[in-house]
């Protein structure tokens, strides 16, 4: 038997198959199951996420011998027949190399006819955006009035280029390009499957390079299982996509994590070598910039980006939030320089060496640091003696055996992204020697990660110039009698608005408005001064 390469073996025959689209089958199904047919449907969308298959299906679901319906059966001779393309009474036409207007009156011509076998006369036009003016307004005059045994199925990778006139004849279907996650998994599923050992990856950087097209993934898929020899290998693909290797590419992420110049040029020097695509490089960078900002604004987003998690899980316990924006406008102003430099090796050097030189400097922190230099080493939880003779400190706790204590520290320690979040969410347990404990929510488990751990760990290290040791515990809603600090501190400002409120209603000013002119306090208008 011949060899059948894998973007048609594994086309979708059914609505189950379909990869994404969720948006569309959902209203397809439904019209399909209550006979809400129309006589001409519109699919558009980019290169190879489903236009002509779920064109095909659709015809399918028209023409199935058990009747109209969203699951055809698969085994008719109608079902069999539309796969094997084959079917009489399914017309596809492909506007690219018929777009004169005797090929659309000769097409249509027949439509006037009733259909040999099925229930329908399908006509599946394919980038329709391609037929000429003239045929256009012939294909136009049957869309009006079409006759009850014709249904049109359109493509287009290009709706803009087709008529209003025939827009709003259709009902209009985008179909929208896949994430990397969805072909990802759709990658694993095939080579499980095809019984092909495979590294994942791998198979990211091939749906990272098929950009959103499900049939672009399954062709480089087949180019992989040739260049590995019926294996796919991370190294394998970096040469085959000329892509960076993830092992350079961590060690990128984590010199600018730290700001180390040092590794940062070492390891550029080392992708020099292998011959990497800087200007890919680039592009990638930018992304995972991009794919951290969005984590550090929601944290649950994080579940978007599985294959790329431990890296912005690194960027985000290191690198505040105006640090990450400075550093995207650096790299996307660096695309736009690279091209300048010498080569581009240097041109990005130039734009990284720049992001590492202007990472945003804390004064005040600094100050702090110095501050408790001077007046000796960090406070213990049971070292009275040091605290005895001097003032407490206004910015924060000289010592930490309470709750009010460690919401009076957490801003101090100079925290950003899911390192923050876990402080703001934790619970002062206890501070006994240079062992701090705290609890958080099991709702809340997702952000206590092993990064956020150390950075909250190296942060509180770093203020009391100890090593401090950090253990996180895990309560339920019914057992946690513990307080967070983003629970006090919504409590405070709660207090500070009703007492601004209060205020508000006592002075006199305020009381002649109201008798005079009948003013009334709006809640959470007045604002407390802090």
């Amino acid at each position: 038997m011949p060899y059948e390469v894998l973007a048609r073996k594994w086309r979708p025959q059914s609505f189950e198959d379909m990869v994404g689209q969720a948006h569309v089958l959902r209203t397809l199904v439904n019209g399909l199951n209550n006979d809400r047919l129309h006589h001409a449907y519109l699919f558009t969308g980019m290169r190879g996420v489903g236009k002509t298959t779920l064109a095909r299906i659709l015809a399918k679901c028209l023409n199935c011998e058990t009747g109209v319906t969203a699951q055809p059966c698969g085994q008719c001779v109608t079902c069999e027949g539309i796969a094997a393309g084959n079917y009489i009474d399914l017309i596809e036409v492909d506007a690219a190399s018929k777009t004169g207007i005797d090929d659309t009156r000769d097409m249509l011509d027949n439509a006037q006819y009733a259909p040999a076998l099925g229930r329908f006369k399908i006509y599946l036009i394919d980038e329709v955006h391609q037929l000429s003016g003239h045929s256009f307004n012939a294909l136009l005059k049957t869309l009006e009035e079409p006759p009850a045994h014709v249904k049109f199925l359109l493509a287009t990778t290009d709706p803009k280029k087709v008529p209003v006139t025939v827009l709003s004849r259709c009902l209009q279907f985008n179909l929208k390009s896949l994430s990397i996650d969805l072909v990802t998994k759709q990658l694993e599923h095939i080579l499980q499957e095809e019984n092909i050992k495979y590294e994942n990856d791998a198979l990211f950087q091939i749906a990272r390079a098929s950009e959103g097209s499900m049939r672009d993934a399954l062709s480089l898929l087949d180019q992989a299982i040739s260049y590995g020899q019926e294996q796919i290998l991370s190294q394998d693909m970096s040469d085959m996509l000329d892509s960076v290797p993830k092992e350079h590419f961590s060690n990128l992420i984590k010199a600018v994590s730290k700001s180390d110049a040092l590794l940062a040029l070492d390891t550029i020097n080392t992708m020099h070598e292998h011959s990497v695509n800087f200007n890919q490089l680039l592009d990638d960078l930018i992304s995972i910039l991009h794919h951290a900002t969005v984590v550090q604004m929601v944290p649950s987003a994080i579940n978007e980006f599985n294959y790329e998690k431990e890296l912005i899980e690194l960027l985000n316990a290191n690198i505040g939030s105006e640090a990450l924006h400075l550093y995207y406008q650096i790299a996307t102003q660096g695309r736009r320089e690279i091209s300048l430099a010498v080569d581009a090796k240097s041109g990005f050097e130039m734009m990284l060496l720049k992001m590492l030189y202007f990472v945003p400097f804390d004064d005040v922190d600094i100050a702090h640091v110095e501050e408790k230099t001077i007046k000796g080493s960090a406070p213990k939880n049971n070292d009275n003696q040091a605290l005895s003779n001097e003032e407490p400190d206004t910015k924060g706790p000289k010592i930490l055996n309470t709750a009010e204590h460690w919401k009076k520290l957490v801003p101090n320690l100079k925290l950003n992204g899911i390192a923050l979040a876990l402080a703001d969410n934790s619970s002062f347990i206890k501070c006994d020697e240079q062992v701090l404990s705290i609890a958080i929510d099991e709702s809340h488990e997702s952000i206590a990660t092993e990064n956020a751990k150390t950075a909250l760990c190296d942060a509180i290290s770093k203020y009391f110039m100890n090593d401090m040791q950090l253990i996180v515990e895990t309560t339920n809603s019914e057992n946690h009698m513990h307080v967070t600090r983003r629970q006090l501190k919504d409590d405070q400002d709660a207090k500070q608005q009703y007492e601004a409120e209060k205020s508000v209603n006592r002075d006199i000013l305020g009381q002649e408005l109201k008798e005079k002119f009948g003013a009334e306090v709006i809640p959470g208008s007045i604002k407390p001064v802090k």
